[in-house]
């Protein structure tokens, strides 16, 4: 019991990891246009694999939850036959993502002046690495099948181990070693051919550029060879002992050490898009400024502004302020002991619906505390307007009408309360 509580907290750490990291990874890609490169796309359809994965995983976690336990019927003989299938498809996309990569990288440094052929044909490679993913798992998906044990149906592959080690042997050459192999290979060639180009010193600004370019393709390769040395560490435990148990020089207890070997196995999609926020500098900083965007939308920053009492109406907004940032500011006024003071309050989003104007009405009423008529006035008048494609929270209109403001703070922060203490 201890053991599989144990199991279940660091499969729930790196599930998590793996959705958040796959996730942003995806998500930097997609929104920054510098950064959509082929060798990028290569590594978002590595993470879009490796969410396939984490889904396909908490399926499977599930299902061994309930003890390996399927329901019958023709409709689960197909559900379980593309489960099984599903269980090898990512893994086998994410071993020969790795190799594609490493042969763009090799023409990005040994061919600089020719346009690699895959950037040309991107969209055909990435879906022609599927269509093999699928065809790879064909076999399985074509002799899967249950097993009734009791009055209960079991959907797994221990059952027809036997009738597989051809298929088993056929696929660990052509989609463990073949890609390995060249992948190791091509990061040979381009690791001799970047540690033998000498650094340019300091001069002009081309012997900077290309110093500068020679930096970045190392930092590349590292990230690239870390990302197939970390396959190596997760996968081949798993393939070593499911090979050793195929031919009966093991026996593997289910429980335990098939456990922590599938869970060995999967910790690769957990860890591999943290590898590209450490060697990365823009997913780094794709990363950081994301948070800070997420980090805006919760808070507010308040600059305060003073005028004369006897003079409300609305002061220009210095040009400082206007050209400081790109967001959208809304103003509120409140009373001191010196007079008033003109609040400009940023607001990075606001949507234009029936919510967002009643936000807007009774978030800056909370902050015009003054007086009841007041506030309610704000309340009528206050409106979320568009400004260019973007919205923000209004107060120009009922601020523009407070010659009678006065007259109302003065009765309810002064008359009103004496009338109080008069009849009490």
């Amino acid at each position: 019991m201890e053991f599989q509580s144990v199991l279940s907290a660091v499969y729930s750490i790196f599930i998590l990891a793996s959705l958040f990291g796959n996730s942003m990874i995806i998500h930097i890609i997609r929104t920054n246009n510098s950064m959509k490169t082929t060798t990028n796309y290569l590594i978002l359809n590595q993470a879009c694999g490796d969410l396939y994965r984490t889904l396909v995983e908490l399926i499977n976690i599930a299902f061994r939850s309930m003890g390996n336990k399927w329901f019958g019927g023709f409709l689960g003989l197909i559900t379980c036959k593309l489960f099984l299938a599903n269980l090898f498809l990512p893994t086998i996309f994410s071993v020969w993502i790795l190799a594609v990569i490493a042969v763009d990288r090799f023409y990005a440094v040994t061919r600089t002046m020719r346009t690699s052929p895959l950037s040309q044909h991107l969209k055909k490679i990435v879906f022609t690495l599927w269509i093999w993913s699928l065809a790879s798992s064909a076999d399985v998906l074509i002799k899967g099948s249950m097993k009734r044990t009791g009055d209960h149906f079991v959907c797994h592959l221990e059952h027809i181990f036997e009738q597989w080690k051809l298929f088993y042997s056929i696929t660990v050459t052509l989609n463990l070693f073949l890609p390995l192999v060249t992948t190791a290979f091509l990061y040979g060639i381009i690791c001799s051919k970047l540690w033998s180009r000498e650094v340019p010193g300091e001069g002009t600004n081309q012997n900077r550029r290309q110093a500068e370019a020679i930096k970045t393709a190392r930092k590349v390769t590292l990230m690239m060879i870390t990302l197939v040395a970390l396959y190596l560490l997760c996968f081949f435990p798993f393939y070593i002992g499911i090979t050793l148990k195929f031919f009966g020089y093991v026996h593997i207890n289910p429980n335990k050490l098939a456990s922590s070997l599938l869970l060995v196995a999967f910790a690769y999609s957990g860890i591999n898009p943290f590898v590209y926020f450490i060697y990365g500098r823009n997913f780094r900083n794709g990363f950081k400024n994301h948070c800070r965007n997420f980090c805006k939308r919760s808070r507010v920053d308040v600059a305060v502004y003073h005028f004369r009492a006897k003079n409300i109406e609305l002061q220009e907004i210095p040009s400082s302020l206007k050209t400081t940032t790109s967001h959208e500011w809304f103003y509120v006024i409140s009373s001191t002991d010196e007079g008033y003071s003109l609040h400009f309050i940023q607001q990075v989003v606001v949507w234009r619906n029936a919510v967002a104007d009643f936000t807007c009405k009774f978030f800056l009423t909370s902050l015009f505390v003054s007086g009841f008529l007041s506030s309610t006035k704000f309340i009528i008048e206050a409106c979320v307007k568009k400004h260019n494609t973007s919205y923000y929270c209004d107060l120009e209109t009922p601020l523009k009408r407070g010659g009678k403001l006065n007259a109302y703070r003065m009765v309810f922060k002064i008359f009103l309360p004496l009338f109080v203490i008069i009849i009490l």
